[in-house]
């Protein structure tokens, strides 16, 4: 990888959590995606067809350290994001569960979610329909609905780990490498 790229995806893992989603990571899947800003103000992220499409973003990265003394040395240990980088091979052994947070059932008919690891993007989709018809029947793997603000069942959340990747990649998409990324990234106007 060249350093132009490494250099990116790095600073791109470093950013803080609400950019790193809400601005970065859905300026680029608009872009992969060829999905529609909407201009509604509601809770959804993009149009698709006519569909409200709903973005998350999840870092693959190893837990922090906590084998310190003081909170200091904690945060010391930990300065960034991108020192924590893992890849999907990492969930597949074991060594590491991504978390899929603050999924509003209600609020999308596609829901795209997104594992960045060191490799990419792997890019996942479910319908809203499917998404609820698994819940109900309890068929969707480590679901729970005790995420958020929203009454209870509405909204929540899934880890992606060792036991339930698998099921995770029959709703895999598209994978999108770093140097595509970067490419898709210097064409994007955040104004």
């Amino acid at each position: 990888m060249c350093k132009s790229v490494q250099k990116f995806k790095k600073a791109f893992f470093d950013l803080p959590s609400r950019e790193f989603g809400e601005t970065y990571v859905e300026s680029i899947l608009r872009e992969i995606l060829n999905d529609d800003t909407h201009k509604d103000g509601n809770a959804y992220d993009a149009v698709r067809d006519g569909k409200r499409v709903e973005y998350k973003a999840v870092r693959v990265m190893y837990a922090p350290a906590c084998k310190h003394d003081t909170l200091y040395e904690r945060v010391m240990s930990n300065v960034y994001m991108s020192d924590r980088i893992g890849c999907l091979k990492d969930i597949e052994e074991g060594k590491i569960v991504a978390n899929c947070q603050n999924i509003k059932l209600d609020d999308f008919d596609i829901l795209d979610y997104v594992l960045v690891d060191n490799d990419g993007f792997h890019i996942f989709e479910i319908t809203a329909n499917d998404f609820k018809k698994f819940v109900a029947q309890k068929k969707f793997p480590n679901w729970s609905d005790k995420h958020g603000s929203k009454e209870g069942g509405k909204n929540g959340q899934f880890p992606i780990k060792t036991d339930n990747l698998e099921w995770h990649k029959t709703n895999f998409i598209k994978f999108v490498s770093w140097k595509d990324i970067l490419t898709k990234a210097k064409k994007i106007s955040l104004k």
